[in-house]
């Protein structure tokens, strides 16, 4: 058994749901007492209330009141498995995270949280998952701004015994010391 502090929130019992970008996106509604990081988790099940189909999570900041933390479901999943709704949320908890101590403190878990309206399959995105691409550009030691740079302040020798190069980032002879 563990004890931990319980959150500084709690699950309001409000939903919203829509499809967005062809995926269910469901809003669970949370009352915060005190701001900060908060996740909340669920599994989707089908009507039958006993065949799952997916899991989402998502951590937030929030303030204090009455905020809604989206829930995402991949479209392709609802549509590969060929399941229509109205689909159940269940297993359902809120998190109150503390990322500096790499803590948490959770809240209680709801089964049959949440129904939604009947979708048919077919209603969501058949497309597959396609990353976000990075808003920054990927900088790495071969970039334009970081030629005739100085060596770093240790060398590879620090890393890797093995490397061509030793501590002070010269080359070392590859022939072993005679």
């Amino acid at each position: 058994m563990m004890y931990t502090d319980r959150p500084h929130a709690v699950l309001n019992g409000e939903f919203t749901e829509a499809i967005t970008n062809g995926s269910l996106v469901v809003g669970v509604g949370v009352t915060v007492k005190q701001a900060g990081q908060y996740k909340v988790i669920a599994s989707l099940y089908g009507p039958d209330k006993q065949t799952a189909i997916g899991f989402s999570q998502r951590s937030v900041p929030l303030g204090t009141g009455e905020q809604s933390i989206p829930l995402t479901f991949f479209g392709k999943i609802l549509y590969d498995r060929k399941i229509d709704g109205p689909y159940i949320l269940r297993y359902m908890m809120l998190f109150e995270e503390h990322p500096d101590s790499g803590t948490y403190a959770p809240g209680d878990t709801v089964d049959f949280a949440y129904t939604t309206h009947a979708y048919a399959a077919t209603d969501f995105s058949p497309e597959p998952y396609q990353p976000v691409p990075d808003a920054e550009p990927q900088v790495t030691a071969g970039s334009r701004s970081q030629q005739n740079k100085p060596p770093p302040m240790f060398g590879d020798a620090d890393r890797d015994q093995g490397s061509v190069f030793g501590g002070d980032g010269t080359a070392r002879s590859s022939q072993p010391d005679r």
